[in-house]
């Protein structure tokens, strides 16, 4: 089965549509498959009193910038995928033409969002598990059962401890959830970038 290695940019694009650009730029010279944005609106990220609520809206970008990033990553010859918070970024996904989301760990139990992602027109979804129990994950992939779903593990601190990656539960959930062809496993290490355990617990994950 080919390996997917996906460029995390996360919120490093600083809302700056030239940096955007550049990161996914390089991404596409590193050979990576995909590069991962998280697409931000700070209102489905915050309330308006909480204290990083304008670092959010900072991140924001318009429609056109994201629409270009689309197309530039076709001319890259590199996948756009983004996280989703809400209905305004899975909206927007569904109009640029984005085929793969994510859904973060807190909205694994989202019925709401999950229920308007199964119905949309993306095809396929990353869903982060980490931290989740058995019964959210069940409950989230019945929801998504009509797409093609990623079950992504990995511990959400920053960094991990090597331990908390928990590497030995990927057989465990192959066999729980895996039987359906349509889903597969992934894994979202958070190991410190200079001590060598990010190669080397994607390497153990495989």
């Amino acid at each position: 089965m080919k390996i997917e290695i996906i460029a995390e940019i996360a919120q490093g694009f600083e809302g700056d549509p030239v940096k955007s650009s550049l990161l996914l730029k390089s991404a596409a010279n590193a050979g990576a498959d995909a590069a991962k944005f998280q697409m931000v609106y700070a209102d489905e990220l915050a309330t308006v009193d909480y204290k990083y609520h304008a670092l959010f809206q900072s991140l924001e970008m318009e429609d056109k910038v994201w629409k270009d990033l689309f197309q530039q990553s076709i001319d890259f010859g590199i996948e756009l995928q983004v996280d989703i918070f809400g209905m305004s970024s899975l909206e927007k996904s569904v109009d640029i033409g984005i085929n793969t989301v994510k859904i973060h760990p807190t909205d694994i139990s989202n019925i709401s969002l999950l229920t308007s992602l199964a119905a949309s027109p993306v095809r396929k979804v990353l869903l982060g598990a980490g931290g989740a129990h058995s019964t959210e994950i069940q409950q989230a992939l019945a929801q998504l059962e009509n797409k093609q779903v990623v079950l992504l593990l990995g511990f959400q601190g920053y960094p991990t401890e090597t331990q908390a990656n928990q590497i030995a539960r990927i057989p465990l959930f192959a066999k729980m959830y895996c039987e359906n062809p349509s889903v597969t496993i992934g894994v979202a290490d958070h190991a410190e970038p200079d001590s060598g355990l990010a190669q080397l617990i994607g390497a153990m994950a495989n």
